[in-house]
């Protein structure tokens, strides 16, 4: 190759050289970018655009399921029980069913005595005494069922210290006329309280609330509980219904006994005899029946007491013998005393 042939392709690349750098110093200056580059920033500073549609609504939350309806199968075991319109026996009879009866209960009063059934061919629905029920399964599982505090009657009872007396059967009673007597009971709990349900003809009727006695297994009687011994203080309150004042009856620890014997006037014991006695400072009083030889035990306190027999609880006038009156101190245990009743002589 000649010097002249290598001069001009030396220039001919220096030309081509020249052209390059004269096109990049007139186009943009900033270098080529990164494809990969471009798609990281727009991630980064992309801004979403603003939607002009309604929001979404929520998805709905789904509600928990109803818990299973508690249902418990048995059968009437009495002779004959009633099928009633509310927990106790002053509510009206629906129907009466016969020994073996099946039946459904679906719900129960707090203690349980009475419960909610579907019995017969036309599943009645209505209240039972639970205690007169066989039960094929467990009745204690029922849901407790609601009842209008205004048909509620509530109390408790309490000794002279403030401490809950259990197993003392209440008594709500209704009467229209002497001939006319609507009663049901209750007993109270560990606690001291009761609760009775009363049907709503009783609204704005004179309602007697009496504490009748206690069980046995009551504190108030003695361990064999053949014996009484508290008497009581408060027993017995007047309301009408809705109940607006509290109840509570009150028991006071006996420290003195009255003893006796009940006969006829011709010297004939009298048996099973309610001897009452009421004491002439504060109306306290206690009861109790005469055993076979018409002798009875009162529990008492100190004070000054009016003893009657009488024949009947409550009685009425001509009921009740002549009283005597006894006054006695703590620790004391009275003289005997005897008491006539005002009844015929008993024929053989």
């Amino acid at each position: 190759m000649n010097l002249n042939k290598i001069v001009k392709t030396f220039e001919y690349l220096a030309l081509l050289i020249l052209i390059g750098s004269i096109t990049t110093a007139c186009g943009s200056s900033t270098p080529e970018p990164d494809p990969s580059q471009i798609l990281t920033e727009v991630y980064l500073t992309a801004v979403p655009p603003t939607s002009t549609s309604a929001p979404l609504p929520p998805s709905p939350t789904a509600e928990p399921p109803s818990p299973p309806e508690v249902r418990v199968s048995g059968y009437v075991d009495s002779t004959l029980l009633n099928l009633r319109t509310g927990p106790s026996t002053m509510h009206q009879i629906i129907r009466s069913y016969y020994e073996g009866e099946e039946l459904v209960a679906k719900g129960k009063i707090p203690n349980g005595k009475w419960v909610l059934v579907e019995i017969g061919e036309n599943h009645e629905t209505g209240w039972m005494a639970a205690d007169y029920i066989q039960w094929a399964q467990n009745p204690d599982k029922l849901p407790i069922e609601s009842w209008p505090e205004r048909l509620t009657l509530r109390g408790n009872a309490v000794d002279s210290l403030g401490e809950p007396i259990e197993n003392l059967v209440v008594a709500a009673i209704w009467r229209e006329d002497l001939a006319d007597r609507e009663q049901t009971e209750a007993t109270t709990d560990e606690n001291g309280e009761f609760i009775i349900y009363i049907p709503k003809e009783m609204i704005d009727q004179i309602v007697s609330v009496e504490a009748i006695g206690p069980n046995c297994g009551s504190r108030l009687m003695n361990d064999d509980c053949s014996q009484i011994e508290y008497f009581e203080i408060i027993d017995q309150f007047y309301i009408t219904p809705p109940q607006e004042e509290p109840i509570t009856f009150v028991y006071e620890k006996a420290t003195a006994k009255i003893i006796g014997k009940v006969t006829t006037r011709g010297g004939w014991a009298i048996k099973g005899i309610v001897v009452f006695a009421s004491r002439e400072e504060d109306g306290a009083d206690a009861q109790t029946l005469t055993n076979d030889l018409g002798e009875f035990t009162l529990a008492v306190g100190p004070g000054t007491w009016r003893v009657v027999a009488i024949r009947f609880i409550p009685y009425f006038p001509g009921q009740e013998s002549e009283p005597a009156i006894i006054d006695i101190s703590e620790g004391e245990i009275s003289d005997p005393i005897y008491i006539i009743g005002p009844w015929k002589e008993p024929t053989k």
